[in-house]
């Protein structure tokens, strides 16, 4: 899978456990390190959604 395909999954789980789940930051923080292993910060998540609801 090529790195902004990737970009583009997480972004969209992102936006889909804060738009349809409701979830804090801190669960998404959690579910993003399990799933895919990465350790962003509440404000690299938060960014990253911004991002993502822009376009």
């Amino acid at each position: 899978m090529e790195e902004t395909e990737k970009f583009d999954e997480i972004s969209e789980s992102i936006v889909r456990y804060v738009d349809e789940y409701n979830w804090g930051w801190g669960v998404i923080h959690k579910q993003i390190r399990l799933r895919y292993g990465l350790d962003l910060k509440s404000n690299e998540l938060q960014r990253i959604y911004n991002q993502a609801k822009k376009k």
